[in-house]
């Protein structure tokens, strides 16, 4: 349904800082699909193509590609595959998850936000994350060596629990939910 474009699109760094990078990607959905995609359920309304089509120009801000089945399917997918794209991520949530109180949306699709708001919201999601990162790497980097200190003298105390050690996410985790705004 969306054509390739170039986003910005987050990942996690493979390095032993493992740091959130932020890259300039391109980004496509394409799918080869050999059946029939009749209709799909929103919160337990079901909508036929028709009215998938109207939501999905909408949404994701651009016209239909083709009138056939498969291009529903595409524009499902992605509505779906969000991983690492803020504008991606945003219009998921606001479909499957501020929608979910708004009832039926047949013949409504005017009334959604539309692509360039559900953009702008992404934009600023996007700075505020850059932001969190950014912030929380000096911290973050602080707490893995006194975590690292402590760690190795109470280590040097205790035995094993019965099990062994479990992992718990580590230190990195925690430095993200903390963040200030």
């Amino acid at each position: 349904w969306l054509p390739r474009s170039k986003q910005m699109a987050w990942r996690l760094a493979t390095n032993p800082a493992y740091r959130f990078v932020c890259e300039r990607r391109s980004v496509e959905s394409f799918i080869t699909h050999n059946g029939d995609c009749d209709a799909f359920t929103i919160h337990g309304n079901t909508y036929a193509i028709a009215d998938l089509q109207l939501l999905l120009v909408r949404l994701l801000g651009h016209p239909i590609p083709s009138d056939v089945d498969s291009a529903c399917v595409a524009g499902l997918l992605d509505m779906l595959r969000t991983k690492g794209v803020w504008l991606a991520s945003v219009r998921y949530g606001y479909l499957f998850g501020a929608l979910s109180t708004a009832g039926s949306l047949h013949g409504r699709s005017h009334e959604l936000a539309s692509a360039a708001q559900l953009e702008q919201l992404a934009d600023a999601f996007a700075v505020a994350s850059a932001r969190c990162v950014e912030r929380g790497a000096d911290r973050r980097f602080a707490v893995h060596a006194r975590l690292q200190r402590r760690g190795r003298r109470r280590l040097r105390r205790m035995r094993p629990p019965r099990g062994g050690w479990q992992e718990n996410g580590g230190a990195h985790a925690g430095a993200f939910r903390k963040c200030p705004a």
